[in-house]
């Protein structure tokens, strides 16, 4: 192993194998002499079940000890040269020196089975970096890569070798490494990243420890995320797609063929100007083809312009009249446009000539759902359903549209029906799950939730919904576990931390419950709602006096709302400020006339006040609107 020794950490009494195996580990060969690896050493339970939690694994607290391997270059930029400049700051030297620090970890774990221990490797970690590096407390340029797990006993279950060996060239799959491919993402893939939003999430704060670490690559703004642009991989899709789809009379060695496969390839790998000359250069072989213009307005149109991809969508449309993709690309550029009327029409056109063509369904159902409403894309997903079949996609849109429209029964046998396709879609047993809430069926929108969470287990949407489902079955602890869930992946979610608040402020839990709303008033200061509940739990603590300025910042804010007034009025009945509350309370009844729980107020203040008469009239008011 290269790099310093493990951070020093006094063993248990309990583990006489670790100084051996630690000492074995400081002799493991390093690669070029660079000291670039260190490895933290956690012994103690309380940082084994950080760990755990960390990772939503069980693995760390069935071992004796954790250890976190990190690429090191702290000793190295505080010892470089400064003519030379820090290279390994950069993006090659960071993913050398993770292969570097990963290779030590698996000789560390070599080096363990050799004195009859068991390991297991916790890849996990790295996802959830920025935490681990304060918890470790990192310096700068040390970025942690992996954990391994050691103890006497096996944990875990043994694993098949994940290395595949190729005889001089690279041959793809059999069906049964197919299978073992899929029976990975059954029973493993929920540790790592299952969806694409944890691993954007896992990203984001990978790179966001990066920063924090020193290290200076950065990402440029890619053109995808300008306005008006399709993705990159979405445009080399397309380009594909118009190569297969335009007939044509080319040989498969024809040069214009093969600039045009050429130019997807650079479309690609992002190498777009190339991609463009050797578009060009292709048209000028054959001005009278349509698949060429209509590549290269794909090109214009992930470059964002569009005026360019029309015009040349429009002369390859009127070549190629009968290709329904081409008129479906001419209809996605308008609405990028913001033309929904010639989009839409382009869209139709296409479905006339083409039923089958989904990407066309989807998008006239999105103009008219935009423009004309819910009803009329319903009934579009149920054309393209009667031209298509069965589909998943089809029945999942068709039915928040009417979910929408509130035609919930008729959505959710929509939602049914797809399930019966795709009994496991984490997106269908979530939508199908809210509806049933909507609709107070509490149990059956559990189960559902429960479905679609062993899919995605740390889908914050899921778990805000679950959550509040259970809120609502009075479940507020396993509601609590829910948002508090949600929140290690969306950490600034206001609409989480709301909803944590009151699950503590029903559990009684006021203090906690105060710093989640600290913590919202922090990210939002003018947020009334925040504002109001914090005054309440304010009084709950018997705190007045910071509740009444909390109900007054409300009310600066937002000086028509009745409950605000109302809510002041009670924190100054409290402080025995009986004039002040009753003024309180008549603006709250100004506002809503019909409110018993003011005029219950407003009758207890003139009662304190020694206006008796007044206060049965009001008391008298509040039983009749009991």
């Amino acid at each position: 192993m290269s790099g310093s020794s493990p951070q020093e950490h006094r063993p248990a009494q309990e583990l006489p194998w670790l100084e051996e195996l630690l000492t074995a580990m400081e002799k493991l060969p390093g690669c070029e002499n660079l000291p670039a690896t260190s490895v933290v050493v956690l012994t103690e339970p309380a940082d084994r079940d950080w760990l755990a939690g960390l990772t939503e694994c069980d693995w760390p607290r069935q071992a004796a000890v954790g250890m976190v391997f990190c690429l090191d270059y702290f000793a190295l930029k505080q010892t470089c040269p400064h003519e030379a400049g820090f290279a390994l700051a950069g993006l090659a030297g960071f993913i050398y020196g993770v292969g570097l620090t990963a290779r030590s970890a698996q000789a560390a774990a070599q080096a363990a089975e050799k004195l009859g221990l068991s390991c297991i490797l916790l890849p996990q970690a790295l996802g959830e970096a920025p935490a681990v590096r304060t918890r470790l407390q990192l310096p700068p340029y040390v970025f942690p890569v992996t954990a391994l797990l050691v103890t006497e006993k096996r944990i875990g279950k043994s694993r098949l070798t994940g290395v595949k060996i190729h005889r001089g060239r690279y041959r793809e799959p059999a069906a049964a490494e197919l299978a073992a491919a899929a029976a990975w993402w059954e029973e493993e893939a929920g540790g790592f990243f299952r969806t694409r939003v944890a691993g954007y999430l896992a990203a984001k704060k990978m790179a966001a420890a990066l920063v924090q670490a020193g290290f200076t690559f950065t990402a440029a703004a890619a053109p995808e995320q300008q306005a008006g642009a399709l993705s990159r991989t979405d445009a080399a899709a397309a380009l594909g797609r118009i190569v297969r789809t335009q007939p044509s009379r080319r040989s498969f060695f024809n040069r214009t063929g093969v600039q045009l496969r050429l130019a997807q390839l650079a479309l690609f790998a992002g190498r777009v100007e190339g991609g463009v000359k050797l578009l060009h250069a292709a048209m000028a072989a054959e001005p009278a083809a349509a698949d060429i213009p209509a590549a290269l307005a794909v090109v214009y149109q992930y470059q964002g312009s569009l005026d360019k991809a029309v015009s040349l969508l429009e002369q390859a449309t009127a070549r190629a009249p009968g290709n329904a993709y081409l008129i479906h690309l001419l209809g996605t550029v308008y609405q990028q446009q913001g033309q929904d009327g010639p989009a839409a029409a382009c869209f139709r056109r296409a479905v006339e000539i083409d039923p089958k063509l989904k990407p066309a369904w989807l998008a006239l159902a999105q103009v008219l759902e935009a423009g004309a409403g819910f009803a009329e894309a319903a009934a579009v997903y149920e054309e393209a359903r009667a031209a298509i079949g069965p589909d998943v996609t089809l029945l999942n849109n068709e039915g928040l549209c009417l979910s929408n429209l509130g035609r919930r029964q008729e959505a959710a046998r929509l939602y049914r029906e797809a399930l019966k396709l795709t009994p496991d879609d984490p997106v269908i047993l979530g939508n199908l799950a809210l509806l049933l809430g909507q609709e107070g069926q509490f149990d059956p929108a559990l189960a559902y939730y429960n479905r679609a969470l062993r899919r995605r287990p740390r889908d914050p949407n899921l778990l805000n919904n679950k959550g509040f489902c259970l809120g609502k079955l009075g479940r507020y602890e396993e509601a609590l576990r829910c948002y508090e869930l949600a929140l290690r992946v969306e950490g600034d979610d206001l609409n989480l931390l709301h909803n944590k608040a009151s699950c503590l402020t029903r559990l009684g839990r006021y203090k906690e419950a105060l710093a989640c709303y600290d913590q919202v008033l922090q990210l939002n200061p003018t947020d009334t709602g925040m504002l109001n509940n914090r005054g309440l739990c304010l009084m709950a603590l018997n705190r007045m006096r910071e509740a009444s300025e909390c109900f007054n910042l409300a009310l600066k804010l937002e000086p028509n709302n009745a409950v605000y007034w109302g809510n002041k009025g009670a924190c100054l009945f409290k402080q025995g400020k009986y004039q002040e509350a009753l003024a309180a309370y008549e603006r709250a009844l100004a506002l809503t006339p019909e409110e018993l729980v003011y005029y219950s107020g407003k009758g207890m203040c003139l009662d304190y006040l020694g206006r008796a008469e007044e206060a049965v009239d009001c008391y008298n008011r509040a039983l009749r609107l009991a």
